[in-house]
């Protein structure tokens, strides 16, 4: 799946939790860290957006992990919404 924006996550950014966290079902770290500006709380962002081309940004498929300053708001930043159906 691709999108035209980057989505907010609820996991906490932790430069290093996929290197040691569970293989089966990560829910995230419990604080965020990001050695570039440690003290500043940041969320994962996964995607990419409109705004990304190969030469400016590498990561924009849907498997792509970026950081956001939770505070931050951008037009080319947004969520999605998802629900299990009852079937």
């Amino acid at each position: 799946m691709d999108g035209n924006v980057w989505e907010w996550c609820n996991d906490l950014y932790c430069a290093d939790y996929y290197s040691k966290s569970p293989q089966d079902n990560p829910q995230g770290p419990l604080d965020s860290n990001d050695p570039e500006e440690p003290g500043v709380e940041k969320h994962v962002q996964r995607g990419g957006s409109f705004l990304c081309n190969d030469q400016h940004f590498i990561r924009y498929k849907a498997g792509s992990r970026g950081k956001g300053e939770t505070t931050s708001s951008t037009n080319n930043i947004g969520f999605r919404c998802a629900a299990d159906l009852n079937n």
